[in-house]
């Protein structure tokens, strides 16, 4: 992280990619699906996807979007009582292009 950036994933993450395959056949099916990213580190106001470190996982989100699952990011506020989502984070702008 710097500059304000976090980045997911932050290992090769097959699991990953799995989720966001079960996200899109649940779109196919119908239904909404949304990947929720919940922002605990202060300072982060993007989220981006380590395309460089996991180029799998960044082509299954392309497609992921593609197909219509929502993507959302919000800045949470911790304490020892809660969690609050405080505010939304922008995310995935630098998205690699898709493959042909």
């Amino acid at each position: 992280m710097g500059d304000g950036l976090a980045m997911f994933p932050d290992a090769v993450t097959s699991r990953g990619a799995k989720h966001l395959r079960e996200l899109m056949a649940m779109v196919a099916a119908g239904h909404r699906a949304v990947l929720f990213f919940c922002v605990q580190l202060s300072g982060v106001e993007r989220v981006e996807v380590a395309a460089e470190l996991d180029p799998a996982y960044a082509q299954t989100m392309v497609q992921a979007i593609a197909a219509g699952v929502e993507v959302i990011a919000w800045r949470a506020g911790l304490s020892a009582e809660e969690i609050v989502l405080q505010q939304p984070v922008s995310c995935l702008q630098d998205l690699p292009e898709p493959a042909l």
